[in-house]
């Protein structure tokens, strides 16, 4: 898999400054940046973590994180997507409180 990420980055490259629909959240898409982790509690621990890709995912996870935080209401539920179509839904990654 590294091997292949490796070969296939210049396409994806060319691809994202062509069509500009892979670069804009690729911090995420390779696990560098989650904004809503630094949102949460210092020390919080437990956190739950739904992450959906496309909207069909997105919008299935919202019974599934309801239904989490009903059960555990104490701890941080965390809802991430990668698809620009499934960030249009809602923000690409958020806390859930």
């Amino acid at each position: 898999m590294g091997l292949a990420a490796l070969l296939l980055a210049p396409y994806w490259l060319v691809q994202g400054l062509r069509h500009r629909k892979y670069l804009s959240n690729l911090a995420e898409r390779l696990g560098l940046s989650f904004p809503a982790l630094s949102k949460l509690p210092a020390g919080s621990s437990g956190t739950i973590w739904i992450h959906a890709v496309s909207v069909g995912e997105a919008l299935s996870g919202i019974t599934l994180a309801r239904r989490l935080k009903e059960a555990y209401p104490n701890r941080p539920l965390i809802v991430s997507t990668t698809t620009q179509t499934g960030q249009a839904t809602g923000p690409r990654t958020h806390a859930v409180r």
